[in-house]
């Protein structure tokens, strides 16, 4: 065990030297985002889906991911050509009466120039490292070449090809927990935006389709957000799945914003437990250290309204987060939910 945990520090020390930002090319921040990898089949559905919702759920921050998705700005400063950064992760578990210890290292590069990019990302996870039943995994989790066609203060489109998990491009709680393996194009026109990609989301299972979304923010003035995605998974041929998205900020409160948000999902191709959908509030707001955000949020599936090989929600019941910035390079995260997925876990994250 020492002998693993010292080459695994070891490692990543070496591998820090080559580590860079992901800096989404739709609002140039820097993501410190974790994306599960895909997941074996097994036999009942229900946990498939189990599995999914707690393996494969994003470690992203609520309120930074919302905001980038619902208020999205589409004129991008420059970067360097060239820029790194990387990020240590300690997790505790508790998951179904079982637990579990994971030590993760994300390592990132981008390269930059005036009207193309190249982002890569690489997540090294040590699993279990006290017991016998330890595993490592190493996961390329984005690797992206992009060209940007037009932009200026207004208006901005691109187009990029390769490999990134499509949670990170699309808006939802409950779907896109597959990979983009393909073409994403994006064009915004003030406080409009539309996407497209056309995936291939897994490569041995052949499952490929189209997926788009339409939104629109600031809706007369008010502090209202719309956001419409419809997937065809083309190859599975009985999912055409709609969401529609609100959020809207309620205003603030001990100078932290109140966000509520609601999302309806539709598989328009089932006849039968259908519909799927989630709802919640975010309170705070996670820019600098001492800053901190709570979100709750309730989740219910219909079992055929979403692939499970896309799917990433909890079943049906409630999500709690919590997130403090202790500094602005290190926090601390709490999250659970129950009943039909009972889970704990708590993380201390480090960034450079």
């Amino acid at each position: 065990m020492l002998r693993t945990l010292l080459t695994f520090i070891l490692f990543s020390c070496v591998a820090s030297i080559y580590a860079v930002p992901t800096y989404d090319p739709i609002t140039g921040n820097i993501i410190f985002d974790n994306y599960g990898a895909p997941h074996d089949s097994a036999s009942a559905q229900v946990n498939l889906m189990t599995e999914n919702a707690i393996r494969g759920t994003q470690e992203r921050i609520i309120n930074s991911d919302r905001a980038d998705h619902m208020h999205r700005r589409p004129h991008v400063a420059a970067q360097a050509p060239f820029s790194k950064a990387f990020e240590h992760k300690v997790k505790y578990e508790r998951f179904e009466g079982k637990n579990n210890t994971k030590l993760e290292f994300l390592a990132r590069v981008r390269f930059q120039n005036e009207n193309s990019w190249a982002d890569g990302k690489v997540k090294i996870s040590l699993r279990n490292a006290d017991t016998y039943y330890g595993k490592a995994e190493i996961d390329i989790e984005r690797l992206l070449v992009g060209y940007s066609i037009y932009n200026d203060d207004n208006t901005r489109a691109f187009v990029q090809i390769g490999h990134t998990k499509l949670d990170s491009l699309f808006q939802s709680e409950m779907q896109f927990n597959s990979r983009l393996n393909g073409i994403h194009g994006y064009y915004v026109l003030g406080n409009f935006s539309v996407q497209g990609v056309a995936t291939i989301a897994d490569i041995i299972g052949n499952n490929y389709g189209f997926i788009g979304e339409a939104s629109y923010k600031d809706i007369l003035g008010y502090p209202v957000a719309i956001t419409y995605s419809l997937a065809d998974w083309m190859s599975i041929g009985d999912y055409l799945i709609s969401q529609a998205t609100v959020s809207y900020h309620i205003g603030d409160l001990l100078d932290q914003p109140i966000t509520a948000y609601v999302a309806a999902i539709m598989n328009h191709k089932a006849s039968k437990e259908a519909l799927s959908g989630y709802a919640g509030v975010s309170f705070g707001k996670l820019e600098k250290a001492h800053d901190w955000l709570v979100d709750a949020m309730y989740q219910y599936t219909g079992d055929r309204s979403i692939p499970l090989m896309d799917y990433q929600g909890i079943l049906t019941g409630a999500k709690l987060k919590a997130t403090y910035n202790i500094t602005d390079q290190l926090s601390l995260q709490a999250k659970g939910s129950f009943p039909d997925v009972k889970c704990l876990e708590l993380c201390a994250a480090y960034k450079w």
